[in-house]
């Protein structure tokens, strides 16, 4: 004697037989495999006795791209990761409320320098972070990476800027070193 199990009330059958008195759960259609679990008996079931007809291939459309996909959703985010340009950044609706309240209060952009110093070098931008890697990673998203000035081009002045620091903090201390050993 066999019956059908199922996993609720509404739901459609387990791919499952479940033989009364057996110690282990059987697969159907004349299956010699037995499975102790029932979520191992339905994968088998998936994979070794449906046969799709033709499986769907999702195929890109764009010029030049050969690429398909077994999954929609697979392809959509190709298309949207290689395809779609990049959209600009919605202002967050909190950023527009504050300007408004920092207008009200009487708040500066000098305000705005000393609470966020390191402010974006690409023309246009205006954005002001409160750590130099924050304005870094930045500098690198795909929005910065094309125009007359990139976020590459910031980074490196950055970087030439602050070795020149540092060779100058170096010049000014060996001078003082120099103009201490001249007085002895």
């Amino acid at each position: 004697m066999s019956a059908w199990s199922t996993k609720g009330e509404n739901h459609t059958p387990v791919l499952m037989r479940v033989v009364i008195g057996a110690s282990k759960p059987q697969a159907s259609f004349g299956s010699t495999n037995s499975f102790t679990v029932e979520r191992t008996l339905a994968t088998h079931i998936k994979k070794a006795h449906r046969k799709p007809s033709v499986p769907e291939i999702f195929k890109c459309e764009h010029d030049g791209c050969e690429k398909t996909f077994d999954y929609k959703h697979v392809l959509d985010r190709h298309v949207h990761r290689v395809h779609d340009e990049p959209k600009p950044r919605k202002k967050r609706q909190d950023t527009i409320e504050a300007s408004i309240l920092d207008k009200l209060v009487g708040f500066t952009e000098e305000d705005g320098a000393l609470k966020l110093p390191f402010a974006c070098g690409i023309p246009g931008c205006g954005r002001r972070f409160n750590t130099e890697p924050l304005l870094k990673r930045h500098l690198t998203t795909i929005q910065h990476q094309s125009g007359d000035v990139t976020g590459s081009d910031v980074l490196r002045s950055m970087e030439e800027a602050a070795n020149k620091n540092i060779r100058d903090m170096i010049e000014l201390h060996l001078d003082s070193n120099a103009a201490e050993e001249s007085k002895e």
